[in-house]
């Protein structure tokens, strides 16, 4: 309930949502640190889904990972790097299953 009013308060932010890169990676994918970043061989690109589901250019709610990202795993990890106009930008890592939702908004 909480996440819906945020939401929707969220919809009339001034601010705008920019999103940089977004990828996926199974829950039991073992991810390796390179130059100080995490990455792994099994990782899916989901930018552009991702920015697809902006609403209004100012938030981000995600409600069935599985379903949202178009993706076949019921359990991973959505890591996202973000921005809110001029703001410091987010480099988010969710950890997802069946039952997560998530909501990224200026509120």
């Amino acid at each position: 309930m909480v996440h819906r009013l945020r939401f929707l308060i969220g919809l009339n932010s001034p601010k705008h949502l920019k999103i940089g890169q977004a990828s996926v990676t199974p829950k039991d994918e073992e991810s390796t640190l390179i130059h100080g970043k995490q990455e792994s061989s099994q990782a899916i690109d989901v930018t552009k889904t991702i920015q697809r589901l902006r609403r209004r250019d100012c938030c981000l709610y995600l409600l069935d990972f599985k379903r949202d990202l178009e993706i076949s795993m019921d359990e991973g990890t959505l890591r996202l790097k973000a921005q809110f106009d001029d703001e410091e930008p987010l480099d988010l890592e969710i950890h997802f299953d069946r039952n997560t939702a998530y909501l990224v908004c200026d509120t």
